[in-house]
């Protein structure tokens, strides 16, 4: 019931707007062929950020999936993450949070 109350709060003071800007990004991602890999995980944070109490973030490690985000190839794609979508969805979470 607790989770309940917070996922409506979150939603109604800025969740929607977060998670209407992750789905934004993620679509965006999705209109280039090298964004694709991001915009189905710009999908899943956006259903962290609409309703985000009472879920589990489980670490890479864990998984032991590969990690591309080290390492010159890594940096490469965090400046086209950052370019197409990552810089106005962090500025959006900082205007929700000072809001």
């Amino acid at each position: 019931m607790i989770r309940l109350i917070l996922n409506l709060l979150w939603f109604v003071f800025g969740g929607w707007l977060s998670g209407l800007l992750w789905l934004f990004g993620g679509a965006i991602l999705a209109l280039t062929i090298v964004g694709l890999p991001w915009s189905f995980a710009a999908w899943r944070i956006a259903s962290y950020s609409f309703w985000p109490f009472g879920r589990e973030v489980v670490w890479r490690d864990e998984l032991g999936q590969f990690d591309v985000g080290t390492g010159p190839l890594g940096l490469v794609l965090n400046i086209i993450w950052f370019l197409f979508a990552g810089w106005y969805i962090a500025l959006s979470h900082l205007l929700i949070a000072v809001a």
